[in-house]
């Protein structure tokens, strides 16, 4: 039988069904989809004894209030002739996105990594069957369980330049909670570095295009909830649709020598966490009610 939480709401206690729950320190945690107050939805994790933390993916895509860039490939990926169907290839991705983290997580955990969220995504390619996606100017028609096994078979076997200077993992898929700042999240990766003069890093797993300021933050964000100070952060991109790798550290990002043209400091990573953490405490606690969650 799956546990019972307590789930505190704008119209009084509920209880939610804890999926996979992990152990923080002397309290059960799981993670549930959820309205806010203000009519958003986001993730948050939830303890056993009912209290409640935004996840670090929704605190920090708080910050994304120009959504132009998303109406305009919305617009343009309408399902309408001639053009793919944005809720499909959102619905691609996603499900691309978890099984990639668990085929290059898993070899480094110290249990199976396989669970609910991948479950879904094996059912979603399936239940998305054929669809029409986007390449070199054309459609072409793509069959989903296909090319995702193509996708997640790339990622696989291309998985170590993305993660060259690790020399053992410490913590794989682990929930944390940062008390301080009033949020939770699930870090991808804590490892053992050979990088000069460092010994742990944080590290990120992200099959985009690039990579963008909120994976800086969401991995200064974990960072800062871990009990155990780490010398160096990392983005590792694995991009299966364009055969990319690249691993982008923290270092880096104050480099003005390097692509940013926002150069920060782990220290301002920080306190933009800090901020934005607080005002979505301010502005979206607490919970209005569960809602379903296509990730579960």
């Amino acid at each position: 039988m799956p546990e019972r939480f307590p789930l505190p709401t704008t119209d009084g206690e509920r209880t939610i069904a804890a999926a996979e729950p992990q152990q923080v320190g002397d309290r059960r945690v799981t993670r549930t989809q959820v309205e806010f107050r203000d009519g958003s939805e986001g993730r948050v994790y939830v303890t056993d004894d009912g209290s409640v933390y935004p996840s670090v993916s929704t605190v920090v895509g708080s910050r994304d209030g120009d959504t132009t860039g998303l109406d305009r490939w919305k617009a343009t990926h309408d399902g309408s002739t001639g053009a793919a169907n944005w809720r499909d290839l959102l619905a691609f991705k996603s499900a691309v996105g978890t099984l990639v983290h668990h085929t290059v997580l898993d070899p480094y955990a110290d249990r199976d990594l396989w669970g609910t969220e991948e479950r879904a995504a094996s059912s979603s390619l399936a239940d998305l069957g054929s669809f029409a996606y986007p390449a070199n100017g054309r459609l072409t028609e793509r069959d989903a369980i296909t090319f995702g096994e193509e996708a997640v078979g790339w990622c696989r076997e291309n998985a170590g330049e993305a993660l060259s200077d690790l020399i053992d993992a410490v913590d794989v898929e682990r929930f944390l909670i940062d008390e301080t700042r009033g949020y939770a999240g699930q870090v991808d990766l804590v490892y053992e570095t050979d990088l000069p003069g460092c010994s742990l890093a944080v590290c990120d797993l992200k099959t985009s295009k690039r990579v963008y300021h909120k994976h800086r933050l969401q991995a200064e964000a974990y960072a800062a909830a871990l009990p155990v100070s780490v010398d160096v952060l990392k983005v590792a991109r694995i991009d299966p649709y364009r055969r990319a790798t690249e691993e982008s550290y923290s270092f880096q990002w104050v480099d003005p020598r390097s692509r940013w043209t926002d150069p920060v400091t782990r220290d301002d990573l920080r306190v933009e966490v800090e901020t934005l953490a607080a005002e979505f405490r301010e502005t979206r606690l607490p919970v209005r009610r569960v809602v379903p969650d296509a990730r579960a």
